[in-house]
């Protein structure tokens, strides 16, 4: 007997939650075999006052169930003697009909929601009290009973396996939450608009905020304004179902202020009909690698001495801008300058006179170009500077005016007081060009005002051919 109560399902089996909710509906039934019954005893031409005794019971036991009584298994058993009794008021005013007894079948797949072995306990012994009231134990009332003891009993066993079931599924879910919360990276949960449902304890620590305050918000709050839309077109593939996942590298802005670089891995968390629910979200903070690969970039396209771009780095611009008169016939040109003198001044005055000259010449060049103007030293004493969106006269102008500015320029350099001129040459960048052409172009203008004295500027002719 011990091993049955023990194989049955218990009321603890279900989730408070689950178990409240379930109670709420069948109080609903109950209410609506009210309502049902009465219209019914009318059609049937039943007294009201025999209608109302035979409802009473029905209506007291639902009010109880409402209560809050000391223990949900007693808010159980008043509904599920509202239940019975409901069915058994319908059995009587249907009398004759052997139909009426479904009603059992009925009353008997509602009280299975309990899950509780002792109701279905209950419902057999009520069906079986009610058969043998009325005078047909086993005739033919009694048959529905027989049958209401074998779904009862069926009813138990089903339970007890949905109960297993529930258990491995809490298992499992706790054993995600373990996981989800312990893991050494970032982790949330986020809904298809971007909330945050879940976040772990390294993503708060990463991005330093409370998880309160992130579960108030979004995965948009927290990303620079400049990358929201990084990984728009990967994120609407991922929902289209042209790609399972999406990874990309943005940027965060910490609770302290400053930018943290993260790379950031979604991928989806399937619903109950197989569509897309969640994203699960991974998060590594980077900061520090992308620190270190932005200041490898910077070497390599910068100049060590200047901290100017490098010639490999113009080139690379050059054709970019190319590409932008091809495509936009957006105009753009290069300057090329080159210090006159400059090699007897780093003759006789050194090499680090000479570099801080160089240096000094920089400052100069960065005073006076636009933010999306791109400077650069070529080598030597000779510079460039890219101007987008430019043609040859605006290069003419600013040529003459960083001329200007280098001739006014009084360097103290090794205690001696010089002043340095330059000689410049422009050229506009076309449509078919390469970095070789515009800079031989730009070259060769330099080269002009030299011939003419320099301290001057001079503009190539446009090129005829592209051979």
């Amino acid at each position: 007997m011990r091993r049955v109560r023990l194989a049955a399902p218990q009321r603890s089996s279900l989730p408070d939650d689950v178990w409240r909710q379930r109670h709420r509906w069948l109080l609903r039934v109950i209410w609506a075999h009210v309502a049902a019954l009465a219209v019914f005893g009318v059609a049937r031409d039943t007294a009201a006052v025999s209608l109302g005794l035979l409802l009473l019971p029905v209506v007291l036991a639902a009010s109880a169930a409402r209560l809050r009584l000391p223990s949900p298994r007693i808010q159980a058993l008043f509904g599920a003697l509202g239940l019975l009794t409901a069915a058994a008021v319908f059995v009587h005013l249907w009398a004759g009909h052997s139909e009426a007894q479904a009603a059992w079948f009925v009353v008997l797949a509602a009280l299975m929601l309990y899950e509780d072995w002792s109701l279905l306990a209950l419902a057999i012994v009520f069906v079986l009290s009610h058969a043998i009231a009325r005078g047909d134990a086993w005739e033919p009332a009694g048959v529905p009973a027989l049958f209401v003891v074998i779904v009862g009993v069926g009813g138990i066993v089903a339970a007890r396996c949905n109960a297993a079931l529930r258990k491995e599924a809490r298992e499992a879910m706790q054993r995600f939450h373990s996981s989800f919360d312990s893991a050494p990276i970032g982790m949330a949960i986020v809904c298809l608009r971007g909330g945050f449902v879940d976040v772990n304890a390294a993503l708060c620590e990463i991005v330093g905020h409370s998880r309160e305050t992130l579960l108030a918000g979004s995965m948009q709050q927290i990303t620079l304004p400049a990358d929201l839309d990084l990984d728009t077109h990967l994120v609407n593939q991922m929902l289209a179902g042209d790609r399972r996942t999406s990874q990309c590298r943005k940027r965060f802005v910490h609770a302290g202020g400053h930018v943290i670089w993260v790379d950031v891995s979604l991928s989806f968390v399937h619903g109950g009909q197989g569509t897309p629910d969640h994203f699960i979200a991974q998060l590594e903070d980077v900061t520090d690698r992308q620190r270190s690969i932005d200041q490898l970039q910077h070497l390599a396209d910068h100049d060590a001495l200047t901290g100017l771009l490098n010639r490999r780095r113009l080139e690379h611009e050059i054709e970019r801008q190319v590409a932008l008169a091809e495509r936009y016939e957006a105009h753009a040109c290069l300057v090329l300058l080159d210090l006159d003198g400059f090699k007897s001044t780093n003759d006789s005055l050194g090499h680090a006179a000479g570099d801080e000259l160089l240096r000094n010449v920089a400052d100069v060049l960065r005073g006076r170009v636009r933010r999306s103007d791109m400077v650069a030293r070529l080598g030597g004493d000779e510079f460039a500077i890219l101007l987008p969106q430019a043609d040859d006269e605006h290069g003419r102008k600013l040529a003459e005016a960083v001329a200007r500015a280098i001739r006014e320029r009084v360097s103290i350099t090794a205690g001696h007081e010089v002043r340095m001129t330059a000689s410049f040459g422009v050229s506009s960048i076309e449509v078919g060009d390469t970095p070789s052409r515009v800079l031989l172009r730009a070259d060769q203008a330099m080269y002009a005002a030299k011939q003419r004295g320099r301290d001057g500027v001079a503009v190539s002719a446009p090129s005829v051919s592209r051979g």
